[in-house]
């Protein structure tokens, strides 16, 4: 019933996120996993006594009669699998439709009814996946496509938190949106090395950088930083007068109050990166153009070395009648043709040489290119 793990609808390669790995186990025959690793394309249940996969309806039926906090992922399934499982928790149709619709815009709505949310995790390696978030008085559920063991440790801090959930609807939605949220906070660690490696390969191997793909991955970053901004600004607005809807305890206030900064912190630190990214580029494009400059300047001391050669050839290729009566011999030849060329490529060498415009390599390596990205 259950599909392999597919890839986020419109996911935007940008973030480089550390991947979370672990051997899963299965109890035999009671569809039982550990606490906290679900398998791949996994229907699961957290709540205080672990994470579960779910196998068909009639699980989620005991949860739902026991009456006690839980959060149903819904990972990789198919879309009439999922359809079921919804409908079990009491999701209305026109809501199911709209949770299996994916490409939407990043978005938030609170209100009396609960919470209802388009937002992102990160997959490694440079991915986002765009995920779907509802919840109400009874149920609080997300659907998206992935990996599922990118949310391992949500479920694991969601496992330990929820005993103190005061209430479903808002307190354990503003938990879950947090833990969510953290995955971002991973891929930017992880984004951090990927830039400073890239720096260092400017200045040390700046002929290894392939610049157009380089430049389409910071385009990439960028877009998904307007995005996540977008988002920020969505999460506050909604978030703004949340304390006076009916039913909100105060600790979901304040949930809510602490998600909401992740989220404008987490568009902030990712435009920082995008900022990183740039001087980067600009680093690479300034060691491209002196290394430009350079070679151009070697062709030009080469070509104003030979160019007395040239003239002293065009001269004395003249045909006088006077300069062929007069210059012939076999020690004119050597006399005009062979020594006053090679001294006069001497003399300009030696000239260059010593108002700087020739150095040996050994000395070019030794002086540093300025970069605009501080170490």
């Amino acid at each position: 019933m259950l599909q392999q793990p597919r890839e986020g609808v419109r996911a935007q390669p940008t973030l480089t996120a550390t991947s979370l790995s672990g051997e899963q186990r299965s109890d035999s025959g009671t569809g039982r996993t550990t606490p906290d690793r679900p398998p791949a394309g996994a229907i699961s249940v957290i709540d205080a006594q672990g994470v579960r996969q779910l196998t068909s309806t009639a699980d989620l039926k005991a949860y739902i009669s026991a009456a006690r906090p839980f959060w149903l992922d819904v990972c990789g399934a198919e879309p009439s699998v999922a359809r079921e499982f919804l409908l079990e928790l009491g999701v209305e149709e026109t809501g199911i439709d709209r949770a299996l619709r994916f490409g939407q815009t990043g978005r938030i709505t609170i209100s009396g009814e609960g919470v209802r949310g388009v937002t992102w995790v990160s997959d490694p390696p440079h991915q986002l996946i765009e995920l779907h978030f509802r919840s109400s008085s009874t149920y609080v559920f997300t659907l998206w496509n992935g990996n599922p063991h990118i949310l391992d440790e949500a479920r694991r801090e969601f496992v330990d938190r929820v005993t103190g959930i005061q209430e479903l609807r808002y307190h354990a939605a503003a938990i879950i949106l947090q833990l969510l949220n953290g995955t971002l906070y991973s891929a930017l660690g992880s984004l951090d090395e990927a830039i400073h490696t890239l720096t260092t390969r400017i200045r040390e191997r700046p002929g290894s950088i392939q610049f157009a793909e380089i430049s389409r991955k910071l385009e990439s970053l960028r877009m998904v930083w307007l995005k996540l901004e977008r988002y920020a600004a969505a999460v506050r607005a909604a978030t703004a007068g949340v304390a006076a809807i009916h039913g909100i305890s105060e600790r979901g206030v304040d949930e809510f109050d602490q998600y909401a900064e992740r989220v404008e912190d987490t568009a902030t630190r990712l435009s920082e990166r995008v900022d990183w990214g740039s001087f980067a580029v600009q680093d690479y494009k300034a060691t491209l153009a002196q290394w430009q400059s350079e070679q151009i300047g070697r062709l030009t001391v080469v070509s104003i070395i030979f160019l007395p050669i040239t003239f002293l050839t065009g001269f004395f290729g003249m045909n006088f009648t006077w300069m062929n009566d007069h210059l012939n011999g076999l020690t004119v030849f050597f006399a005009l043709g062979v020594s006053l060329p090679l001294l006069s490529a001497v003399a300009t060498a030696l000239w260059f040489r010593r108002h700087g415009f020739l150095r040996s390599e050994a000395t070019a390596l030794e002086e540093p290119i300025a970069s605009p990205v501080a170490d």
